[in-house]
């Protein structure tokens, strides 16, 4: 995967400059906001970071929406901010970004949660990018084509690159998802300490159940941190 040109991201963030760093990923069309009440709730032991995705919230909105461009600016943000290794928390397409990074990059990367991850194949069935809506929106519609694209037509290669990511890697997947389920298992299976697990709900699982989003999520923070306490609610 050939890296794009990183954009500066705008970012929120809250805890201890020197705890352990924890980033959460938005999906399309949502923002770091989405994010904040989880991010009050893990503040007080984890350096806690939440990047706008290029063409979401505050980030810039540049010409280009290639995903390895967005694996370049949060790869960046990683390096700038001095984060690495992070347990990264992604929904959806920002879980897509965020496996492609630890593709690349794993060496920034020490643990995975992938809500609702697009696997690296073709979407079955195949992702329409829909008319845009009439009214004004938060992100750039311009990003929908070429997701869609990336969607439908993923570079071959990323599917076995799963393989290189060695760290622990947590998949929740909804079982009311558009996301082809036997594609996520396929997906599971490449990763070489991955774990699926499926919640009662559809794409959205942080809103839909956010109980049960939350008990997976602090179970894992917690198997990845023996200093950290994390709180269940």
């Amino acid at each position: 995967m050939t890296p794009g040109t990183p954009v500066e991201l705008n970012f929120i963030e809250a805890g201890p400059q020197d705890a352990p760093a924890l980033i959460f990923v938005h999906g399309l069309g949502d923002s770091s906001l989405i994010w904040k009440p989880w991010m009050d709730a893990y503040a007080p032991t984890w350096r806690v970071i939440a990047p706008d995705l290029r063409g979401h919230g505050d980030s810039p909105r540049p010409s280009s929406y290639d995903l390895t461009d967005m694996v370049a600016d949060l790869e960046a943000l990683i390096d700038r901010l001095n984060l690495a290794p992070a347990v990264i928390v992604a929904h959806s397409m920002g879980a897509m970004i965020t496996y492609l990074l630890a593709e690349r990059r794993p060496d920034q990367v020490r643990a995975l949660l992938l809500e609702e991850p697009p696997p690296p194949l073709p979407a079955d069935p195949p992702r329409d990018e829909g008319q845009r809506p009439d009214r004004d929106l938060t992100y750039d519609w311009n990003i929908q084509a070429p997701f869609s694209h990336h969607r439908n037509h993923p570079d071959p290669a990323w599917l076995p690159g799963l393989r290189f990511i060695t760290c622990p890697v947590l998949i929740l997947r909804g079982t009311q998802s558009h996301i082809n389920r036997t594609q996520v298992e396929a997906m599971t299976a490449e990763l070489p300490q991955s774990h699926l697990t499926e919640l009662d709900a559809g794409h959205d699982l942080h809103t839909e159940t956010p109980e049960a989003f939350t008990h997976h999520l602090a179970h894992f923070l917690q198997t990845q941190s023996s200093t950290a306490a994390v709180p269940e609610t």
